[in-house]
């Protein structure tokens, strides 16, 4: 597999020596200008320090003597300012120095904006360290000193990798990381992964790319569950699923790139309150969908509404098959005694670990959807999670009052021998409830 190269821009800028001598730290907040004084005080005492407020002083004029500093220590967030916009009108000046951004935000994106304009390293204000602070320092100046400084140079992936943990931690959202997909922006994170939306280049159409976590590639179970999840998927031919249309692994990662939801989840239906109609619209739909994947021996093991997602035409589909299981098939990556699913919607079998869990697992935790769908409530709560699992398998759930109670009564039942037994059946009481 060819090396991976990116382009870093670095202006040119004679190689500084290895000890920063002066530093301009340009922070619109004073007290982490004093932060970042007295970090410098105690890793680098014989450092010069200036600072420079934003707030009072406007922007710097192209007389501003930027070759008599070392390194630049430059925020983000300038009030009415951005740093990065200071820094790419800057920085083709002869002279101007290695530069460190800093970002309250914690934001990826701004890391990645950074890295391609030409950022020597970026650091989240959020938990900066003198350690972190002087390594990156260290390893700024090194860097330059050791690079040609030219206009453009060629870094394959470990390069950066090396160069700086952040830049590792934020590759992925390089927008060409990943070869016929631009990222567009991170939707959000799970367990063992990191989820973006993107565009497809050629189509131009808007994908999810679900991105197996850096920091787990280490994890061989990790892995091979990420994968499987694409080779359950691919199995089940069913509009109540959620597409998928390519699996890749990259030099650095792999990911799944699937269909996109414009409408969001169940999650953000039930905060606005469901009319009758569409909760069994959804309802039927879920159904339809469980009993696709449970003929084909598969149980999802976290049914829950941020895993039911919304078309734009107002259809469902299931989504986040990474703990799925395939009945039949004796994978070898379920760890004994461990929990799989979220707590409030998992079944009693699934925290005793009395029983195998089975399709019937599923509908219990349909049930709690369903009850979460008609009163915007949990059937459980508690203040831990102790407490929550003794209900989860001891409390009869409170009564509602709806038509629908009798079946979510008999589909939170403790005892799966006393629910229905398979989507099938469950569809046909809801046919029957749905004459009367």
């Amino acid at each position: 597999m060819p090396i991976q190269t990116h382009q870093i821009h670095l202006s040119a800028a004679e190689p500084p020596p290895c000890m920063a001598k002066k530093a301009l730290i340009i922070d619109d907040a004073a007290h982490f200008r004093i932060l970042l004084r007295q970090m410098l005080r105690t890793c680098l005492p014989d450092m010069v320090i200036d600072e420079y407020d934003p707030l009072l002083k406007e922007k710097p004029d192209h007389d501003f003597p930027w070759d008599d500093y070392d390194i630049l220590l430059l925020d983000y967030n300038l009030g009415k300012y951005n740093g990065l916009q200071w820094y790419e009108e800057f920085s083709v000046l002869k002279g101007f120095p290695p530069t460190i951004m800093f970002t309250g935000e914690g934001n990826e994106l701004i890391a990645v904006k950074a890295m391609r304009t030409g950022i020597d390293d970026y650091l989240p204000k959020k938990g900066v360290t003198v350690e972190t602070l002087k390594n990156s320092i260290d390893e700024t100046l090194q860097r330059r000193k050791n690079l040609n400084t030219t206009s453009t140079l060629q870094l394959s992936t470990d390069q950066i990798l090396e160069a700086s943990p952040v830049m590792a931690h934020t590759l992925l959202l390089h927008p060409k990381a990943i070869p016929n997909y631009t990222i567009l922006e991170r939707l959000g994170s799970g367990a063992s992964s990191i989820v973006y939306l993107a565009q497809e280049d050629k189509t131009q159409e808007k994908v999810v790319l679900k991105v197996l976590d850096p920091e787990r590639d280490n994890d061989q179970n990790m892995l091979e569950r990420f994968l499987e999840e694409h080779r359950i998927i691919s199995t089940i031919k069913t509009p109540h699923i959620a597409t998928i249309y390519k699996q890749g692994i990259n030099d650095d990662f792999c990911y799944i790139a699937m269909e996109y939801f414009p409408n969001g989840s169940l999650r953000s239906k039930i905060s606005q309150g469901l009319k009758k109609g569409q909760r069994l619209s959804y309802l039927t739909q879920m159904i339809k969908a469980l009993h696709a994947i449970h003929k084909r021996g598969i149980i999802h093991r976290d049914i829950k509404p941020e895993n039911v997602m919304l078309r734009a035409d107002d259809s469902i589909a299931l989504v986040d098959f990474g703990i799925a299981k395939q009945l039949d098939v004796e994978s070898g990556l379920t760890r004994q005694g461990q929990i799989y699913g979220t707590p409030h919607y998992i079944s009693p079998e699934q925290i005793s670990g009395g029983s195998k869990p089975d399709a019937r697992s599923d509908l219990y935790s349909l049930g709690v959807v369903l009850y979460e769908m008609i009163s915007g409530q949990r059937p459980f709560q508690a203040d831990s999670l102790p407490a929550l699992f003794y209900q989860q398998t001891c409390v009869v759930p409170p009564f509602l009052r709806d038509p629908l109670d009798p079946i979510i009564q008999r589909l939170l039942k403790k005892d799966p021998e006393e629910r229905f037994q398979n989507a099938r059946e469950l569809m046909t009481a809801l046919e029957a409830h749905c004459t009367l």
